[in-house]
């Protein structure tokens, strides 16, 4: 299993079977959060606002209910089994994780003293889809060297990382790239992260079955990126498609509900896409103002 970060990397040998291999990873893992701090304590819950954790978009945010996304919850991310193979599920994915990341960075700005995020992904999944590249990161909004990847060789293992360093209070946030997550794995994993108030991400394989204690669901696509108003041949703003197909704390909202969104690296937050380009096979996308929102709860 290999553990690191992108300013430098430890490899330790752990026999996931053996009560002293998963000792010996759980130390180790401490000992490299302490390395990449300096010997500095934190704490993933530092303030009364560290509960607060939203997107940014009115329109999301208050279908969310009045904290926003559940700090110690469960969330999943999943992305739509795309109809053809290669650049097309390559997207998605792309979509997917960084989704996900940007999650990551709207909870770690409401933190007075944030820890590190884990990332916990299967060995042959980091080989097929690649690892998170360290100016990718920056470009986010996320510092490279406060990043822990693990790498074991089983689904199994990935969510058995996840749950112990949710219960280590070490961190800010756990995100596992995971295939299958059985109904006793989600609900240990949404235990503990209610136990230690801090948010577990989920990215699901496509086609799998979804996960069952989550607060939220999402199904993310990618967009055409914005336009670029200072270089029109500059990359724009990213752009995604978000679906929230679940939500705990609003149990009356039954339909799905689509938004298309951009992130604006400026303000770190997202946004509603100003306008949706007239296609006939765009899908129709929620513009409504909060107060409407609350109507189709009700």
């Amino acid at each position: 299993m290999l553990i690191g970060c992108f300013g430098e990397s430890r490899s330790i040998d752990v026999a996931s079977d053996e009560s002293s291999g998963k000792q010996s990873l759980i130390d180790g893992l401490r000992a490299h959060i302490d390395r990449i701090e300096g010997g500095a304590t934190f704490s993933a819950v530092s303030s009364s606002s560290s509960n607060h954790w939203t997107l940014g978009v009115p329109e999301i945010d208050t279908l969310l209910g009045p904290v926003g996304l559940d700090a110690g919850g469960v969330h999943e991310i999943r992305c739509a089994a795309p109809g053809g193979r290669g650049l097309h599920a390559a997207a998605a994915t792309i979509a997917k994780r960084t989704v996900a990341f940007l999650f990551g960075v709207r909870r770690i700005i409401n933190l007075e003293d944030a820890g590190p995020i884990l990332w916990a992904t299967t060995f042959n999944t980091s080989h097929e889809a690649g690892t998170p590249y360290s100016h990718g990161l920056q470009g986010l909004g996320l510092d490279p060297d406060h990043l822990i990847i693990v790498t074991p060789r089983k689904n199994q293992d990935v969510l058995w990382v996840l749950e112990e360093a949710l219960r280590s209070g070490c961190v800010s946030m756990v995100l596992g790239e995971v295939g299958v997550v059985s109904a006793t794995a989600s609900r240990r994993l949404s235990l503990a992260a209610a136990e230690a108030q801090c948010p577990c991400i989920l990215l699901s394989s496509p086609g799998s079955l979804p996960a069952v204690a989550v607060a939220t669901r999402w199904q993310v696509a990618p967009r055409p990126g914005g336009e670029n108003r200072l270089d029109p041949a500059a990359p724009g703003a990213r752009r995604f498609s978000l679906t929230l197909e679940r939500c705990r704390s609003q149990p009356l909202v039954s339909n799905r509900i689509d938004f298309a969104v951009e992130w604006s690296d400026d303000a770190r937050c997202f946004r509603m896409v100003a306008s949706v380009p007239d296609r006939a096979s765009a899908p129709e996308f929620a513009a409504f103002p909060p107060h409407e929102i609350q109507r189709r709860i009700a």
